[in-house]
């Protein structure tokens, strides 16, 4: 279940990075479609170490947003970037390229965090153990002994 404002903000980012549904599904999934065998807290640990990555991504994608402009002459709450160009006259960003993608992404953000936070809290000390067993140094003597 998505809820109703998530799906828009789902879908007015879509319109804004130009996504046609070809890129969208292009048969290479992100994450595995494989059904997870195993007992529902080995499922638990997948679903958290997803929203991790979602988490993570959501957060390269903020930063890679343009930095909002200062606000113009006679405008108290919008900055230069919100500004909807005259008509007629090009303005690619458009004012969805300013706040309103900001504001979605970080929407979206904030709802994996508090998925995570509240559902998946356990998961998060499993999958920090896992990882931290990526970075033993198997030729260290110390390790060895």
């Amino acid at each position: 279940h998505i809820p109703a404002k998530m799906n828009r903000t789902i879908q007015n980012l879509l319109h804004h990075y130009k996504i046609s549904p070809k890129e969208r599904f292009n048969g290479k999934p992100v994450f595995t479609r494989e059904p997870l065998t195993g007992n529902m807290e080995a499922k638990r640990v997948f679903m958290g170490g997803v929203l991790e990555t979602y988490e993570k991504l959501l957060s390269q994608m903020l930063k890679q947003l343009p930095t909002p402009s200062p606000l113009t002459t006679g405008s108290k709450d919008r900055p230069a970037s919100d500004v909807t160009a005259a008509p007629g006259t090009a303005n690619v960003a458009g004012p969805e390229a300013g706040g309103d993608v900001r504001k979605g992404l970080s929407d979206i953000l904030d709802m994996v965090q508090k998925l995570r936070k509240h559902n998946y809290q356990d998961m998060e000390k499993v999958l920090q153990g896992l990882h931290s067993l990526k970075h033993i140094q198997m030729d260290n003597a110390v390790v060895q002994r």
